[in-house]
């Protein structure tokens, strides 16, 4: 759902730079979890962050801000009635599924076996760890730490209801 809203956000600014604070204004969602959810646009090619410097600007200096352009891939692979990218498999999908098969398995294991960056692995384990599905065995920010699978509902990844989730 917050997904589908910052899509559509990104979408109504056509081919012109849009900056997080205009996706926020323009969803009313909080700052972090739109710059989360266009993280994961911008891994999935869907849009392309640029730097306020690489950006011309009338004149004086530009601000530090980091702004977006959403891609053709963005408009391509929208699908308005689900609101998702048509991709057979998303990485929180496929991290469900390694975690389901090992039982037992560090961020790292994750990171290597899903082809996912830490900072995702990072966030899922502790998004997951908050809904009660996943338990750290030990310090959870500490290098190496072993997490298990504490509940397991099913091979379907089960929704997050926090304000953190990536769908």
């Amino acid at each position: 759902m917050m997904l589908k809203a910052v899509m559509r956000a990104c979408l109504s600014f056509g081919e012109r730079f849009f900056s997080v604070s205009q996706i926020v204004e323009a969803t009313g969602m909080e700052r972090q979890a739109v710059r989360h959810r266009l993280w994961k646009l911008e891994t999935a090619g869907l849009i392309t962050r640029f730097r306020s410097s690489e950006i011309p600007t009338e004149r004086g200096r530009p601000v530090k801000e980091t702004y977006y352009r959403t891609t053709s891939l963005l408009i391509k692979r929208f699908n308005e009635g689900t609101g998702r990218p048509v991709s057979k498999i998303i990485g929180w999908d496929r991290m469900w599924q390694a975690v389901r098969a090992l039982r037992r398995f560090t961020r790292s294991d994750l990171a290597q076996i899903c082809g996912q960056s830490m900072a995702n692995v990072t966030y899922f384990t502790k998004a997951y760890r908050r809904a009660g599905y996943l338990r750290c065995l030990g310090n959870a920010g500490s290098r190496g730490v072993m997490w298990i699978l504490a509940k397991d509902p099913g091979s379907k990844r089960p929704p997050y209801k926090g304000g953190t989730h990536v769908d």
